[in-house]
């Protein structure tokens, strides 16, 4: 009697894997022969329901391996129906040869994400990189009541992935960044055949998110109040005090910071607290005050053409050069009144402080010149005495010298970044300025102070190492006196009804 194939799922108990578990395979019976397909899938006895030859739903990926195994089984019974229906001569080794050519490797959303976050971290030790990966994973976490395959997302899966960050008060340039981190995992699953091409959830898939950045910049008033507190309560030093060590300005042995503990704050935390000692990270700076290092660091980045806290923080002393610059206004102020030669025998030089590094973020080299004595009045809590000084050592002592462990420098800048913004707000609330301030405020206020005090756009790309094209993200609005002085020039005309009357002294 002639009989087509016989196709189940069955729990192969011959075999025991190495965690004790037996691999799922697909059994094809045909004329009294056999032969197997596997799954790449395993489970326990007791999760597998014999009757129903599936896993049971008290397995915690059950409905994604379940997914699985109904998926293959359909295929390789409608390639039964194929041979039956055309009457092409087959065998159950040849159905089994047939379904068994590469296949793809099946991952969840959750799996694949994670092995991005590993990859990025230990591999290749961006640990930035990883964070964001991280920073994904944890949010997808939450969103999906269970572990997903990638097949299973689709473009209505995104868009309420994207109203669920949404709700989570991310701005969107934050969801967009989201996205990015997502898109680059679907990018990679299909570059490594983990999902066909076909399956990609973000062809097609449009978002319309106000990616503008908001602008973070500074008033006058309220960087100049910054600096008054900072001189008032934490700096140190005045220029009657430094002297001139090895081409820098430094102050002598027996000048040394105040620590102050502010009375009226008896929470002020130290720079580096217990909590972050325990995960094996050495104190830095223990008598300053997190208040004090926060607004320095600020204060020196507003001053050093916007720097970026990371490259605030791998800046070296042998990064810096004195430059003595003549005093020209008081030169030739000197040669129309007292001649040449007395100008040229008392000429003045201004020092001024050369530095050149390459950036970070963008692997372009940025030269800084900044003025020695203001500088070094808001660096005054950093500054070594002149017997302490080392030019290898780093500038604001952020890191070790010797530290060359990326974990470690990773885990400090994180622990900086949120510690710096946490006490920017402390002290914008003190001195009743805008609380929204960050880090990174320094970096819009000072593009915005040169951009509408008429320096143009050009140099102000330079100095911070950024394209023209990308400068306008930092530049603040013009305010309403500004756009007053501006209309007023059209405002200020000759009334054409009196041409001897100006509207302006009417």
């Amino acid at each position: 009697m002639y009989m087509k194939a016989s196709v189940s799922a069955i729990l192969y108990k011959s075999k025991v894997l190495a965690n004790g578990e037996h691999p799922i395979m697909l059994r094809v019976c045909y004329n009294g022969k056999r032969a197997y397909k596997s799954l790449k899938l395993s489970c326990s006895m007791k999760f597998w329901n014999e009757e129903t030859s599936e896993v049971k739903s008290k397995h915690p990926y059950s409905i994604n391996m379940n997914a699985i195994i109904n998926q293959e089984l359909s295929s390789l019974k409608a390639l039964v129906l194929d041979y039956e229906r055309t009457g092409t001569p087959y065998s159950a080794k040849i159905l089994v040869e047939k379904i068994s050519k590469p296949q793809l490797v099946t991952k969840t959303l959750l799996q694949l994400i994670d092995e991005r976050v590993q990859y990025f971290k230990n591999e290749k030790g961006k640990y930035n990189t990883a964070t964001g990966y991280r920073t994904l994973y944890n949010l997808v976490k939450k969103y999906v009541l269970r572990d997903i395959e990638l097949f299973e997302v689709n473009r209505d899966w995104l868009k309420d992935f994207e109203n669920f960050i949404r709700k989570t008060n991310k701005r969107e340039t934050s969801i967009y960044k989201h996205f990015c981190t997502l898109k680059a995992v679907f990018n990679f699953a299909i570059k490594e055949g983990l999902l066909n091409e076909d399956k990609n959830p973000f062809k097609n898939f449009e978002q319309h998110l106000d990616r503008r950045t908001k602008k973070r910049a500074l008033t006058f008033a309220e960087i100049l109040k910054l600096m008054i507190y900072f001189q008032n309560k934490y700096s140190f030093v005045y220029p009657s005090d430094f002297e001139i060590h090895e081409g820098l300005i430094l102050p002598p042995k027996n000048v040394k910071p105040i620590h102050t503990d502010d009375d009226e704050d008896i929470d002020v935390r130290k720079y580096w607290n217990a909590y972050f000692k325990k995960r094996g990270v050495n104190k830095v700076h223990p008598l300053l005050n997190s208040e004090c290092v926060a607004l320095s660091l600020f204060l020196s980045s507003y001053l050093m053409q916007g720097l970026a806290l990371i490259d605030l923080a791998n800046l070296k002393w042998k990064d810096i050069r004195i430059l003595q610059i003549p005093d020209n206004n008081t030169y030739y102020n000197d040669v129309q009144q007292k001649g040449y030669e007395y100008a040229e025998n008392h000429k003045l030089f201004q020092p001024y402080y050369e530095i050149n590094i390459v950036r970070r973020k963008t692997s372009k080299p940025l030269r800084i010149i900044i003025d020695a004595y203001v500088f070094t009045m808001y660096l005054s809590p950093f500054l070594p005495s002149v017997n302490e000084f080392n030019r290898e050592n780093y500038v604001f002592g952020i890191f070790e010298k010797n530290c060359t462990d990326e974990g470690i420098k990773f885990s400090r800048m994180a622990y900086l970044t949120y510690l710096v913004n946490v006490n920017l707000k402390r002290i914008a609330k003190k001195i009743g300025i805008d609380e929204n301030i960050t880090f990174y405020s320094a970096r819009h206020t000072y593009a915005s102070m040169l951009y509408h005090g008429g320096v143009s756009i050009s140099l102000i790309a330079q100095n911070m190492g950024r394209d023209v094209t990308n400068i306008e993200t930092y530049l603040k609005e013009f305010d309403e006196s500004q756009i007053i002085n501006a209309n007023s020039l059209i405002w200020n005309v000759v009334d054409p009804k009196n041409p001897l009357k100006n509207r302006s002294n009417a």
